[in-house]
């Protein structure tokens, strides 16, 4: 499963979508090098090369990876997507893992979060989420955003997973 998600990632983000731009709610947006470099020109290729030199042991590449990734402006876009890839990586795609890790890589952290706790979700589905997590969080109250109030999120998941 792993593999088929890192060649659609491979393909989305170093193939077909380098250099062209495209049109969205009346503006410009550019897919371009933003999402597959950093401020310094870091990118997946790089922080790949980086884990796999270190064997893809998380602590072994951790604190050479955030040197790495480590941009000129307070956090950036690019430094956190390629550092959620690569924590999804380095914690082989484990949820409760990724989040714990994603949440201690600092800077950008609750983007890095996100977007490894996507993946994650994505790759294992409800199962490889910790009951006591789901409990927490299935029912939202509505403060935040009002529509979600009386929402069962695990039922909106399903309902999602349908449209298939």
């Amino acid at each position: 499963m792993i593999y088929y998600l890192l060649n659609f990632i491979k393909k989305f983000l170093f193939g077909y979508f380098q250099g062209y731009s495209r049109t969205r709610f009346g503006h410009n947006y550019k897919l371009t090098w933003i999402l597959i470099s950093g401020d310094k020109g870091i990118n997946f290729k790089e922080a790949l090369a980086l884990i796999d030199r270190h064997d893809r042991d998380l602590h072994a590449s951790w604190m050479e990876l955030h040197q790495l990734l480590r941009g000129e402006y307070k956090a950036s876009v690019p430094e956190a997507v390629v550092a959620a890839f690569v924590v999804f990586l380095l914690t082989n795609g484990d949820f409760k893992n990724g989040i714990v890790y994603s949440g201690n890589f600092g800077r950008d952290s609750d983007t890095i979060g996100a977007v490894a706790g996507a993946l994650a979700g994505a790759m294992c589905g409800l199962s490889g989420i910790p009951e006591d997590w789901t409990a927490r969080t299935r029912n939202p109250s509505g403060t935040c955003l009002q529509f979600t109030d009386q929402l069962d999120i695990v039922d909106v998941a399903h309902k999602l997973t349908e449209l298939r």
